[in-house]
């Protein structure tokens, strides 16, 4: 299926469009940014590792379901604030 993807695709579409009309935009100062890095990649690893007992134990349907509908973006949203982290000077 073509559009199983298509979540990630519009979510970064998004994002690209919130950093052409307000890259300065005031997030709270630096601890709220550092705050915001470590729950955007704890996001992203929480994502990733989602299947990892699947090899040891089968899932049950509810977690496949999850997985399909917001796994992936879940992942991506942590790989959002990177790039817009990245893109507006915020990265370090």
């Amino acid at each position: 299926m073509p559009t199983f993807r298509s979540n990630c695709f519009f979510f970064g579409m998004l994002i690209g469009y919130v950093l052409k009309r307000n890259p300065n935009v005031y997030l709270g100062g630096k601890l709220v940014e550092a705050m915001i890095w470590i729950i955007s990649w704890s996001m992203s690893l929480w994502a990733f590792l989602w299947t990892e007992d699947w090899y040891v134990n089968p899932p049950s349907a509810l977690h496949i379901i999850l997985f399909n509908s917001v796994g992936k973006l879940v992942w991506v949203s942590g790989w959002a604030w990177t790039i817009f982290a990245c893109s507006t000077g915020r990265a370090g």
